[in-house]
C-alpha cells in the first residue's frame, strides 16, 4: 500500500497495479480469514494501530518525495516550502497519534467515571448468553 501511496502521482500506471494487487489480496485474504485461519484472542487493536502508524510513515515518506520534485520541477521554490509545511504538520500529526491516545490502557479518570456510574444503575440480564464455541469442546 506505501508503494501505492507513495509513486501513484508520479506514475499513474502504479495505481492500476495496486488495485490488481489489492483486488487479488481482497480474494486471498477474504478465503483465508473464513476458511483457513484459527480463531484467535482479541489484541486490543495492536495491530489497527500497527497499521495506522505504517500509513503515517507512507504518507511521511510520499511528502519528501513530493517536496524533491517540487523543488525540481518548480521555477520558484514557493510550492516546494509549502510541501514543507505540509510535512511539518504530518510529523506533527504522528507524534500526536504515538503520544495522546491511550489505546492500550483506560485512563483513571475515566476509569473513576465509569464505576461511579456502573454502581448506580446495575442493569439486570434477562437470561444467560453463552457462546456456542464453547459448548463445542
Amino acid at each position: 500500500m506505501a508503494i501505492v501511496i507513495v509513486f501513484g502521482t508520479l506514475c499513474p500506471p502504479i495505481n492500476l497495479l495496486g488495485f490488481l494487487t489489492f483486488f487479488l489480496c481482497r480474494i486471498v485474504y477474504g478465503y483465508l480469514l473464513v476458511y483457513a485461519e484459527t480463531r484467535k484472542s482479541d489484541t486490543g487493536g495492536a495491530f489497527w494501530v500497527t497499521q495506522l502508524q505504517h500509513v503515517f510513515v507512507a504518507v511521511i515518506i510520499y511528502c519528501i518525495l513530493m517536496i524533491g520534485v517540487l523543488f525540481m520541477r518548480a521555477k520558484t521554490p514557493g510550492p516546494g516550502f509549502i510541501a514543507v509545511a505540509g510535512l511539518v504538520w504530518t510529523v506533527a500529526s504522528f507524534y500526536k497519534f504515538n503520544t495522546s491516545h491511550s489505546w492500550e490502557r483506560l485512563p483513571i479518570q475515566d476509569l473513576v467515571l465509569e464505576t461511579k456510574s456502573s454502581s448506580k444503575t446495575k442493569r439486570e440480564g434477562v437470561g444467560q448468553y453463552v457462546q456456542p464455541e464453547m459448548l463445542e469442546s
